[in-house]
């Protein structure tokens, strides 16, 4: 994401004129929607064939097929890889500090700085990363029982 960011930015600011604010945006949409697109295929792929053989002979054209047999099977199936991608695109975010995006990391640094509370000001940050990881940790669980996943129990080896 670092390498797209500098890319994007730095080669495309000539041409478009973003502000670091809207390259992190172009850069962190283009980025999550190429790892949800991998999870997406995933989700797709993992869909028995006979289910879209059932909803042609149902009667249903390929597109109602896909958009309501398929897709929300493969949604329902891949929750969890849809949840991580969130949170992990929270974390990633830090990055965007190569470009001139003033995100909460290079804040709390540049303010840690300014008074020398490192560890106060750093406490500060993992609390907010805690709580937005957490929120939509929660907000994707809400999602999941809305949809009846099945929970899958992962066995320790011990």
């Amino acid at each position: 994401m670092m390498v797209q960011a500098m890319i994007i930015y730095y080669g495309l600011v000539g041409i478009l004129n973003f502000t670091p604010v809207t390259a992190g945006l172009i850069i962190v949409s283009i980025n999550t929607g190429a790892y949800l697109t991998e999870v997406m295929k995933k989700g797709i792929t993992t869909i028995d064939y006979g289910q879209k053989e059932a909803a042609y002979s149902l009667g249903l054209s390929g597109f109602k097929t896909f958009v309501f047999v398929i897709l929300p099977q493969a949604i329902k199936n891949q929750m969890a890889s849809i949840g991580n991608e969130f949170v992990i695109n929270i974390k990633d975010t830090s990055v965007l500090n190569v470009i001139g995006c003033a995100e909460m990391f290079f804040v709390l640094k540049t303010s840690a700085a300014n008074d020398y509370h490192y560890l106060e000001t750093m406490l500060v940050g993992a609390l907010i990363y805690l709580i937005l990881t957490l929120s939509v940790t929660k907000i994707l669980s809400i999602i999941d029982k809305k949809l009846g996943a099945p929970k899958i129990e992962i066995l320790s080896s011990n």
